[in-house]
């Protein structure tokens, strides 16, 4: 029982740290990079770290601009958007998360025997954090 806790904890940071990493890199990558357009979560209107993290550090001014794009979205302002997500430090804070998630993930694995899929879920975690796709 302790073991199948230990692995349901490893795969909620894993995911709450792909999730992160995958929000940052909506800021960060190409579409050559990522295979898909970057923006799209922005164009969706989807609330993500990196613009919590924007509204919560920048000024009125920025926080309403981010309200807005996300209220109506698009990415007609991507490019004002990925260089106030900079600005606010708003990437630098979610890849310090996305780390978090990572050593929380890497904890729950001293409880798991050591084997070759332990290795493996070792290494999954680091590629998730370490990607830049």
């Amino acid at each position: 029982e302790k073991t199948e806790h230990a692995l349901r904890d490893y795969g909620l940071h894993l995911g709450i740290a792909f999730q992160m990493v995958d929000d940052q890199l909506d800021y960060l990558g190409t579409p050559e990079e990522l295979g898909k357009n970057i923006g799209d979560d922005l164009a969706e209107g989807k609330v993500t770290l990196p613009l919590i993290v924007a509204m919560r550090n920048g000024q009125p001014d920025q926080k309403a601009f981010v309200e807005d794009a996300i209220r109506n979205g698009g990415v007609e302002n991507l490019p004002e958007m990925i260089q106030l997500v900079k600005a606010t430090d708003a990437l630098k804070y979610t890849s310090e998360q996305a780390n978090t998630e990572r050593c929380e993930a890497l904890a729950c694995l001293n409880n798991v025997a050591d084997s070759e899929f332990k290795d493996s879920m070792n290494t999954l975690v680091n590629f998730v954090v370490d990607r830049h796709h």
